[in-house]
């Protein structure tokens, strides 16, 4: 008699991961988070994208030599200006560029080597931006093994997030992260990493950022997938060669992917000065 009012009164079985009842669905709406997201200070890029969202992979584009690089930094200093933790690892810099590229920011002078510093007389004023940069516990500096894995890079954004909890990730170039694969490979290999890095983003809610290198048609180099995989894709741009000095040292943002908010096209100018070594949106009146 047990048996048969077990058999009769059974209901379906449902894996935990699909959902269908109400309670499942309502479950979604309770447990979801509001819309988080950190402006750049960009305002015709905030317009398009309302800033930098959690869940996301964000892919910025360019040929050599064109800031990406530089503009990260920009996005550095917006995140802790805005007391958002943050790591970062600059793969073709050494550390201490990459952290001296920070205080650069907080002393709005260059200060990218250490005998500039000597030089200027700007020892102790680094030595206490890099104090006041670690008390405020906002910024990791992370560095890749030797023959980095995706599963082994992806288990180092986890513990960053869950560990330290890190809002944002940011890697550049993505070209470089896996050292330990064939030429023969690698398109294959960066595309499995771009897969892994959206589904890592969606799953820890966090932002990951990355630059990628073009080649002569603008596109990513080594694989074109790996801007399929990114929610977002930003093409940087520059014209080296130009005769005026604000024009060369003018970086343009244009939005090829928005899968946010779906509002796509120019996203403002960046201008870099010589002077201090920083990058500002072109209308804040930084001076080269």
């Amino acid at each position: 008699a047990d048996y048969v009012n077990l058999w009769f009164n059974a209901s379906t079985y449902t894996p935990e991961n699909i959902y269908n009842t109400e309670a499942d669905f309502l479950k979604l709406w309770e447990e979801s988070e509001q819309l988080d997201y950190v402006p750049t200070g960009i305002q015709e890029l905030d317009d398009k994208l309302l800033g930098i969202i959690p869940g996301h992979l964000y892919m910025f584009k360019a040929r050599t030599g064109i800031g990406k690089s530089e503009f990260m930094r920009y996005l550095e200093w917006n995140f802790f200006q805005k007391g958002i933790r943050f790591a970062a690892c600059h793969l073709e810099e050494t550390r201490l560029r990459t952290l001296l590229g920070l205080v650069g920011y907080q002393l709005c002078r260059n200060v990218t080597r250490k005998d500039l510093v000597q030089d200027q007389g700007l020892e102790a004023e680094v030595l206490a931006s890099m104090k006041s940069i670690s008390d405020k516990d906002l910024y990791y500096q992370y560095s890749l093994r030797d023959n980095e894995s995706t599963e082994s890079f992806c288990e180092l954004i986890r513990l960053l997030s869950i560990g330290y909890g890190c809002r944002y990730v940011i890697v550049e170039p993505i070209q470089d992260i896996l050292t330990n694969v064939s030429s023969d490979s690698r398109e294959q290999a960066l595309g499995n990493l771009g897969v892994a890095l959206s589904k890592l983003a969606a799953d820890l809610n966090i932002g990951i950022l990355s630059i990628a290198h073009t080649n002569d048609d603008n596109e990513i180099k080594y694989c074109r997938y790996l801007g399929q995989r990114a929610s977002v894709v930003v093409n940087l741009d520059r014209d080296k060669s130009a005769e005026d000095s604000v024009t060369r040292n003018t970086t343009t943002l244009l939005i090829e992917k928005n899968r946010p908010t779906s509002l796509e096209g120019a996203a403002g100018s960046m201008l870099f000065s010589l002077d201090s070594f920083t990058m500002a949106p072109i209308n804040q009146g930084l001076t080269l």
